[in-house]
């Protein structure tokens, strides 16, 4: 499995900030860690590369996953990788932003 850790890294533009979360998960979330990559399914693999690609385009997501690993969950359910957006999806997309860092956006005068 670590050779296809390996391979799903080399594809991503930043590959430090996927490491850091696998390193994370790996000492203080074991169960979790284990239940990412002791898998061969392509669904698991299918999985595994999302949550890396998260990490790797914004590490401050990959923090947010590492916290609430009941997301890494929902993002790893087979009927979530299947399926677009419902009603379920919207919900917890309106969750993960309402935890999200408010953004003032100022335009020039």
């Amino acid at each position: 499995m670590a050779d296809t850790i390996t391979r799903l890294l080399d594809r991503l533009p930043d590959r430090e900030a996927p490491r850091r979360l696998l390193h994370r998960l790996e000492t203080e979330r074991p169960e979790e860690f284990v239940r990412l990559t002791r898998a061969s399914t392509p669904q698991k693999l299918a999985s595994l590369a999302n949550l890396l690609t998260l990490a790797a385009y914004s590490p401050w997501l990959g923090d947010v996953l590492f916290i609430q690993p009941e997301l890494i969950g929902w993002l790893t359910r087979k009927k979530g990788l299947e399926r677009g957006a419902t009603r379920e999806t919207s919900s917890k997309s309106s969750a993960v932003s309402r935890r999200a860092i408010p953004v003032t956006i100022r335009r020039p005068c």
